[in-house]
């Protein structure tokens, strides 16, 4: 199966002049700070586990954004996707490692929409566990992922270590060679963490997008997969 990267839109003619398209504060949250600071907020959400909160998900398209069905949110750090109703029954169709979809509210020159967060989890005991080390070519890089140095990485707990051993930086690759268990399960949508910045997505479900002519969305070739 062949595999892209895939990241929200960042052309202009797509999403407008602005990005990420949502405010950094919807005009409707009073004391915005302090709505940051709750217990259930946005961004408490991390792709190392599923909440254990209901996630209070509200953002407000700029005035300078176009809508689109993938929507490129502000103020959280997790990885995964702003998705309306459309997208959302496309997706779910598909084969997605790990994920949980929570209800978000998009406001747009003051009406609700509906939207969807599409949350990872980052499965390190499967997903990295059966990468083949050995046959697989990694390298460090700084937070914007720009390459430095090879590095040689021989087993999962190896891994580990190195990246342990780093500040500021990750280890990412420019070849995985991942094993049958993975390839037999046939994802069409997984995040392998912050060894990439962007989620994998398939051939496959990416004509699904397209023949729905769903908005907001990148794709980038890779072969590093």
């Amino acid at each position: 199966m062949k595999y892209f990267f895939i990241s929200n839109s960042g052309d202009e003619n797509i999403i407008g002049k602005v990005a990420p398209q949502c405010k950094g504060i919807p005009s409707v949250i009073k004391n915005g700070y302090k709505w940051f600071d709750q217990p259930n907020s946005m961004t408490l959400l991390n792709n190392e586990s599923f909440p254990n909160f209901k996630p209070d998900l509200i953002f407000e398209l700029d005035e300078n954004a176009l809508l689109t069905d993938i929507v490129s949110p502000s103020n959280i750090t997790a990885k995964g996707f702003l998705i309306n109703e459309k997208t959302k029954d496309v997706i779910i169709k598909f084969n997605l490692n790990n994920y949980q979809l929570y209800p978000a509210t998009l406001i747009v020159k003051k009406s609700m929409l509906k939207y969807y967060w599409l949350h990872f989890k980052t499965e390190h005991d499967f997903l990295l566990r059966n990468i083949d080390y050995q046959k697989s070519q990694f390298h460090i890089c700084d937070l914007t992922y720009t390459k430095s140095n090879e590095v040689e990485i021989k087993s999962y707990e190896d891994y580990l270590i190195k990246r342990k051993n780093l500040f500021l930086q990750y280890i990412s690759a420019s070849k995985i060679i991942v094993n049958e268990l993975i390839k037999n399960k046939e994802y069409d949508l997984f995040y392998f963490g912050n060894m990439f910045l962007h989620c994998f997505v398939s051939d496959r479900l990416v004509s699904e997008l397209r023949a729905n002519n769903i908005t907001g969305f990148d794709l980038k070739d890779q072969n590093i997969l």
